[in-house]
């Protein structure tokens, strides 16, 4: 079997830790892999894996903004309306410091919170959603929640249900995985590093143009042959022949401009060297 390469988007169970699961994905496939944002072992839900040349795109894949379900238990009894206004609370952009036990400098930062729902009250568990941008702290959300409410507050359960476009109803249970990877058949499992980057503008390249981009050079006009999606300057776009993703470059110029004479893209990152 070929060293696989791309993405496949597991279910994490609860009591194993994602470099765990990584690992263990890795040893029988025989090839290097990375997780897109790590999830803790109590915490279960959609957790990406990146696969051979697919961890060149981890970085921006981890970057990708999350939803999770969270379920707490409060102390003391804390009435509907009292959570949902406290939650709502948090929405915007809010201020963190990570816990002790994360892999990141233990200093304030900002974080977005898009939205916060209430779903249920049952007793003195609520579960909510949120949703939010990538590197937010549900542990230190949770904590400071209790801070508003005036009560202790414990963290119960913890999905994430959604990375960017990719839902918890795309994934695959581990002993799946563990079923293909038996077969021969993960192929069936993984998404290609093109259509894990389809939300960016595509730039389709000319064959004349393939040596030079896979050799870290930048993209010149007269190697474009067709260009998918709104270009804007700065913004990351994905350089593409045919079904295979070739290099992440940065716009240097607007959808207008890019016709014209100059450089068009810096190449950032190379996917693809054969």
């Amino acid at each position: 079997m070929n060293k696989p390469k791309g993405i496949i988007l597991i279910d994490k169970p609860k009591g194993k830790t994602s470099p765990e699961i990584t690992n263990e994905i890795s040893e029988k496939l025989k090839t290097k892999a990375g997780h897109c944002g790590a999830l803790d072992p109590y915490a279960t839900g959609l957790l990406p894996i990146t696969l051979g040349k697919a961890v060149k795109i981890q970085e921006y894949l981890q970057k990708k903004d999350k939803k999770y379900r969270v379920e707490v238990e409060t102390e003391k009894q804390v009435s509907k309306e009292k959570m949902k206004t406290a939650l709502k609370s948090f929405e915007g952009r809010i201020k963190q410091i990570p816990p002790e036990k994360s892999a990141v400098k233990r200093e304030e930062r900002e974080r977005k919170i898009y939205k916060i729902k209430h779903i249920e009250k049952k007793g003195k568990k609520h579960v909510f959603n949120v949703e939010c941008q990538h590197g937010t702290y549900i542990r230190t959300l949770v904590k400071d929640l209790g801070e508003k409410i005036n009560t202790n507050i414990d963290l119960i359960n913890l999905r994430r249900t959604k990375t960017g476009n990719w839902a918890e109803k795309d994934a695959w249970k581990l002993e799946e995985i563990n079923q293909l990877i038996e077969k021969e058949e993960i192929e069936k499992a993984i998404i290609s590093m093109k259509d894990a980057l389809k939300e960016l503008p595509e730039i389709e390249i000319k064959e004349t143009a393939l040596t030079s981009i896979k050799h870290g050079e930048d993209l010149k006009t007269p190697g474009i042959e067709e260009i998918n999606g709104k270009i804007n300057k700065g913004k990351t776009v994905i350089l593409t022949q045919g079904n295979t993703a070739i290099a992440l470059g940065t716009a240097r110029k607007d959808k207008k401009e890019i016709k014209g004479k100059g450089i068009a893209v810096k190449t950032d990152k190379v996917l693809t060297k054969n």
